[in-house]
């Protein structure tokens, strides 16, 4: 069995707790607590994966992305305000994040992730190139600025090969490797030795 895209990990774990069919959540149904459903899936695909407003649109649908706008209009305040639904688009988050680490475990990998076309398997050395940057914490936009390209080539490229958990996991060993670095020095300035 193939592991859920994040998108549809989003969707099937907001049918699992709110009881409602996906065909609900992704249908016409305008009742208030499928709205609510709706509107927090949508904030969730819209924060974890970088779609285009009208993809996001399809994927819910096949909506017109002015839908979309206003769900994340009406998103916004209640994750300010509404502690059920914070923690709910959260969730969905959590789901589309375990979603993503389950399918690209084996892009993850050096053995898989390094080869270069030639046999047909891997990226390009200019996808590399592209991965590379993005691995090293590069916008999207300081990219296509760095290597000459379109914004959207390089969009492109970073979803093909699922490197968004990544970045996320270089982000995380830097502030790992600062709070390290951190409790080394508060330890070395009490002069004492823990072994």
């Amino acid at each position: 069995m193939t592991a859920l895209t994040p998108t549809k990990a989003i969707i099937a774990d907001a049918a699992r707790r709110s009881g409602f069919s996906r065909a609900q959540i992704t249908g016409d149904d305008r009742r208030r607590a499928v709205v609510y459903v709706r509107d927090a899936v949508t904030w969730a695909i819209s924060a974890s994966s970088g779609l285009s407003l009208a993809r996001i649109a399809r994927i819910l649908g096949d909506r017109n992305h002015s839908t979309v706008i206003a769900a994340l209009r009406r998103a916004a305040p209640r994750r300010d305000n509404d502690d059920a639904f914070r923690a709910l688009t959260d969730a969905l988050c959590g789901a589309a994040e375990a979603a993503l680490s389950a399918r690209c475990m084996p892009v993850l990998k050096p053995e898989i992730a390094k080869p270069q076309r030639g046999d047909g398997h891997g990226p390009t050395p200019a996808e590399r190139e592209v991965l590379d940057l993005w691995d090293a914490g590069d916008s999207i936009q300081a990219i296509a600025l760095t290597l000459d390209c379109k914004e959207q080539r390089v969009r492109d490229i970073v979803s093909t090969y699922h490197i968004r958990p990544t970045r996320d996991l270089v982000g995380f060993e830097r502030m790992a490797r600062a709070g390290s670095a951190a409790l080394l020095a508060a330890i070395t300035a009490t002069g004492r030795s823990f072994a």
